[in-house]
């Protein structure tokens, strides 16, 4: 996970202390969305008390208590693209979660979504059945890159659902990276 902190321009991150320490450690300003009670994220609020203090006393965070501020911070990029799945998964599942996401933010935001640009040329072994090494292992080699007069200095922002070691990301914007955008962020829905 560091490796993607420190290519990083936005570390987007939603929970407590244990959730942002890394990015500072690595010399990032994370943006926090605290978990809240009032949505049954927490039995209380204090991590929302917690954050707001470290952004006041130190400034080295950046907390959204507002998902809409979020929004604000994603129009910074040019381009979302979704992490791809292979044609034999789409065809047995019926659908890319990570576009579902991605084209909703798009629609939401007005940003343009590429959805022909990263591939996914093998299917392999599902990454939430692996091991953190075997994970790295098994998404290399399996992602490719078109059309990259697309990307060629844009801001992209890649979207996932789940993000667990990082591996799919790291892959996915090496490859992205072969495009020459300007910026390549991460955005996950969830964290495992």
């Amino acid at each position: 996970m560091g490796e993607n902190i420190d290519r990083a321009r936005i570390v987007i991150t939603h929970g407590g202390p244990s959730s942002f320490i890394m990015a500072l450690q690595r010399k990032r300003i994370p943006i926090v969305v605290p978990r809240r009670k009032e949505f049954g994220e927490h039995i209380n609020n204090h991590q929302v008390e917690f954050c707001k203090t470290i952004e006041e006393r130190l400034g080295t965070i950046i907390v959204i208590e507002n998902i809409n501020e979020l929004a604000e911070k994603i129009q910074n990029y040019d381009t979302i693209v979704p992490v791809p799945i292979s044609e034999k998964r789409l065809k047995a599942r019926g659908y890319n979660q990570s576009l579902l996401i991605a084209r909703e933010i798009a629609n939401q935001l007005n940003l343009e979504l590429l959805n022909n640009c990263l591939i996914k040329t093998k299917n392999i072994v599902e990454q939430s059945k692996l091991n953190r090494d075997d994970r790295i292992q098994n998404v290399k080699g399996v992602y490719d890159i078109k059309n990259k007069q697309l990307i060629k200095n844009k801001k992209i922002l890649l979207i996932d659902d789940i993000y667990t070691t990082g591996s799919t990301v790291n892959e996915c914007s090496k490859i992205l990276r072969q495009g020459s955008p300007t910026e390549i962020g991460v955005l996950v829905l969830a964290k495992d």
